[in-house]
């Protein structure tokens, strides 16, 4: 009984060894998610699109701190820590940005500002301000599906709120 259990091991070895490497793989560096178009502002056009994306994710980007003005990325919710939401990140820690309705706020180091369209009702930072860094989860890197819209996704931002600061990253 031994000798056919051993058999079996060692002919299926890969694909044991497969299954935590791709789980880490997922969890790590890089997965796919789809969702629909109304939560997933791929463009300024697109906020309303009820269509289904198949998009990849670079987490490593996230896990390295690694992303910039325009990125749209994936994050828990600042109100419900339970919830995903994908929102454009608009300004970074030591911006000013002018905001819609609270004047120029100056966001902190650690956070940023985030605003998007989506199935949150368009709650964003206009609503509850700017947001820590570390909730971000992941950055939308690649529309795989459908194939109108596959490609890279655009990184875009309202220049015209933003006053940058130095850069000390």
């Amino acid at each position: 009984m031994s000798e056919r259990i051993w058999n079996f091991l060692s002919k299926r070895f890969n694909q044991i060894m497969a299954v935590p490497i791709l789980i880490t793989f997922n969890d790590c560096v890089a997965s796919v998610r789809v969702v629909e178009g109304s939560s997933f502002p791929i463009d300024e056009n697109t906020s309303d699109d009820k269509q289904l994306n198949c998009v990849i994710l670079n987490k490593l980007s996230a896990r390295m701190s690694r992303y910039e003005r325009g990125d749209l990325c994936l994050m828990r919710s600042p109100e419900d820590h339970h919830q995903t939401v994908f929102k454009r990140v608009v300004a970074l820690e030591g911006d000013r940005v002018r905001t819609a309705g609270q004047g120029v706020v100056l966001v902190p180091q650690g956070y940023c500002w985030v605003e998007g369209a989506g199935s949150d009702g368009g709650r964003d930072s206009n609503s509850y301000g700017a947001v820590p860094l570390g909730l971000i989860q992941a950055r939308a890197l690649f529309v795989a599906w459908p194939p109108p819209r596959a490609g890279p996704v655009r990184r875009w931002f309202p220049h015209e709120r933003v006053l940058t600061a130095p850069t000390w990253r």
